[in-house]
C-alpha cells in the first residue's frame, strides 16, 4: 500500500512538472513616447508606441513573479512598435494610424513635418509617412532645428519631446494656433499604469484625444500570436 501511495505521488509530482513546463501564459505589456511639434496654424503630437511580450511557462511565470515583488522585470520575449499622429488645429483634432512604423525625431521644416525611421528620413504626405527625395533631405539638413531638443519659434517652428516620459505625473503645453490659446495636458495615473493626452480650449471642457493603457496583462494565446506571431 505504502509501495502505491508514494508511487502515485511520484506520478502526480510527475505530471505536474510536466503542465508546470508545457503549459504557457501570455502577457502583454505598453511604452510610449512622443514628440509635440507646431507652428502658427497646426500641431502635431508624434507618438511611438513599444509592445513586449512574455511567453512563460508555470514555472518562469513562479520566477518572473517573485522578481516583480522585488521590483526586477523580466526582459521580455517578444516587442515590436506601431505609430500615432494627431493632428491638432483650432477646429479638430484628427487622428492617424502609422501601422508598424515607429517613428521619431519629428520636426518641422517649411509647412511640412518630417521624422525619422532607423535612420531614414520620412516626409508626413497628409495621411502618411513617405520616404524623402535627395533635394528634400538636403533641405532639411539645411534648415535643420537647434541642437536643442526643446526649442521655440525657430523659423516658425516650436518643439517639445518625448513629452510622455517626462517625470511629472502630469505636465501642460500651452499652444497658440490660429491665435486661439490651447493647452495640452499630459497625465499619467500611479505606477504609470495608464497616459493620456487632453486637449483644453478656452471655455471648454478638457476633451482627451489619447490614451494609452500601460499595465501588463494577461491575454490569450491567440491575441498573442496575432500580435507577435507565431514561433
Amino acid at each position: 500500500m505504502k509501495t502505491k501511495l508514494i508511487s502515485g505521488l511520484g506520478v502526480t509530482l510527475l505530471g505536474v512538472i510536466l503542465a508546470a513546463t508545457f503549459l504557457r501564459v501570455h502577457y502583454i505589456g505598453y511604452g510610449s513616447d512622443a514628440d509635440l511639434v507646431w507652428n502658427s496654424n497646426q500641431a502635431y503630437i508624434l507618438i511611438d508606441i513599444g509592445r513586449f511580450g512574455w511567453r512563460l511557462n508555470y514555472l518562469q511565470y513562479l520566477v518572473a513573479l517573485t522578481k516583480g515583488w522585488f521590483h526586477v522585470a523580466a526582459p521580455p520575449d517578444d516587442r515590436n512598435c506601431y505609430g500615432t499622429l494627431l493632428r491638432v488645429t483650432k477646429e479638430e483634432v484628427q487622428s492617424y494610424d502609422l501601422g508598424g512604423q515607429c517613428l521619431t525625431n519629428a520636426v518641422g521644416v517649411g509647412e511640412d513635418v518630417y521624422a525619422t525611421e532607423t535612420g531614414v528620413l520620412l516626409k508626413w504626405t497628409g495621411n502618411r509617412f513617405e520616404r524623402t527625395s535627395s533635394n528634400e533631405l538636403e533641405a532639411v539638413k539645411s534648415n535643420k532645428p537647434p541642437i536643442s531638443p526643446d526649442f521655440d519659434n525657430y523659423r516658425g517652428w516650436s518643439k517639445r519631446h518625448d513629452i510622455l516620459t517626462r517625470l511629472d505625473d502630469e505636465i501642460k503645453f500651452g499652444l497658440e494656433l490660429d491665435g486661439q490659446q490651447l493647452m495640452l495636458n499630459v497625465s499619467r495615473t500611479s505606477a504609470n499604469r495608464e497616459i493620456s493626452v487632453s486637449l483644453v480650449r478656452p471655455h471648454q471642457t478638457p476633451e482627451r484625444i489619447w490614451h494609452l493603457e500601460q499595465q501588463s496583462r494577461k491575454v490569450s494565446a491567440a491575441e498573442y500570436e496575432r500580435i507577435f506571431g507565431k514561433r
